[in-house]
């Protein structure tokens, strides 16, 4: 697939939305579930937010969203000192039944979803999922990869700055989550689009993303640059140690003494 394919737009962003998070907190009744958290987040950058379930990093990523407005503290999402677009893309592909492939990727730019600009657009973003040949099929038919590719399309059509993706990989089988990583990877480098990637796979985090950070009982455990160049080469020895790494704190285990100095 050619660079100029993956294009949506005709001229891609210079860079994304930054993101600047100041001693943020969330509780639910009595339970507190972020405890002042503290993040900035550069423009165009692939981060990922790794951690155990119940440790608040699903809140935070609403939060970041705008899916839940009922924090402390503060949070600013902008794009050259104006309010920044945010798409959020979820693990399970949410599709509607009675549209069209192409339809659905339509929907992604609001109410006006039959005009010319918006199928125009709507076209253009499944070329760059590779799924242009099946802009007319229904989404039953579809594997469930080639779902996530639509509801990949669909967040892409409205050229966000920001980008959240929630688990998005995770119903899907070994192969075709690998694939679906290379094509979020080629999509956020031609786009510019800054990416937020929530994940409870270390492997995926180190694959895609720059920076990692590990939440923890509501706090940051861990905020780490994963300082190898791309694509990633899974199988080195540097990769593995840092990921062993990862996995470590996350589990509360001790590390071999091989490991990776970060």
């Amino acid at each position: 697939m050619s660079a100029q394919a993956l294009r949506i737009s005709d001229t891609a962003s210079q860079s994304g939305a930054s993101i600047t998070l100041n001693t943020v907190t969330r509780s639910f009744g009595a339970l507190r579930v972020l405890e002042g958290i503290d993040l900035t987040i550069e423009p165009g950058s692939f981060v990922a937010i790794v951690g155990q379930s119940g440790s608040g990093k699903s809140t935070l990523l609403r939060i970041i969203a705008g899916l839940d407005a009922d924090y402390g503290g503060r949070v600013l999402i902008e794009k050259n000192h104006v309010p920044a677009v945010a798409r959020i893309m979820y693990q399970e592909p949410r599709l509607l039944p009675w549209a069209t492939v192409i339809g659905n990727v339509a929907v992604g730019l609001g109410p006006d979803v039959e005009s010319k600009f918006a199928l125009t657009r709507a076209r253009r973003a499944l070329d760059a999922v590779g799924l242009g040949d099946r802009a007319a099929d229904w989404p039953a038919i579809l594997s469930g990869g080639q779902k996530q590719r639509v509801a990949l399309a669909r967040t892409l059509v409205s050229k966000p700055d920001l980008l959240v993706l929630d688990e998005p990989l995770g119903a899907l089988d070994a192969l075709t989550r690998i694939g679906m990583q290379s094509l979020l990877e080629q999509v956020w480098r031609e786009e510019g689009f800054t990416a937020l990637l929530v994940t409870h796979d270390v492997t995926e985090a180190l694959t895609l993303a720059d920076r990692i950070v590990l939440i923890e009982e509501g706090r940051i455990a861990l905020d780490i640059d994963v300082p190898f160049e791309r694509p990633r080469r899974r199988g080195a020895v540097q990769f593995g140690a840092l990921e062993e790494q990862l996995l470590s704190t996350l589990l509360k285990t001790s590390p071999r003494t091989e490991e990776y100095v970060i």
